[in-house]
């Protein structure tokens, strides 16, 4: 099943903000496996992806693959930082709303 662009870019924004797939294909009346297919790793995928990199790197005898790995994973945590700032932002907003 093909999608409209922004179809996959409300995923995705979801996908950043911590939704489940499970709940996004509910919302958006669609797939499970739509949904996967389209998505972005979330913030879980990428962890475990880290985690996995991580362990590989450590035994990585090539300095070129070993250099690749570790933008890898700095492109990932990069990708988890920013998404917390947004959500701090976003509660920080909530909390002013709230407070007054």
């Amino acid at each position: 099943m093909e999608l409209e662009q922004a179809t996959i870019d409300e995923i995705n924004k979801r996908i950043a903000l911590g939704q489940q797939y499970s709940r996004i294909s509910k919302d958006l009346a669609l797939d499970w496996w739509t949904v996967r297919k389209h998505a972005k790793d979330g913030w879980r995928g990428t962890k475990h992806s880290i985690t996995y990199q991580l362990n590989k790197v450590a035994s990585e005898r090539d300095p070129e693959k070993r250099a690749e790995m570790v933008e890898n994973i700095k492109e990932r945590v990069n990708y988890l930082y920013n998404g917390g700032q947004a959500l701090g932002k976003t509660i920080e907003s909530i909390e002013k709303t709230i407070n007054g």
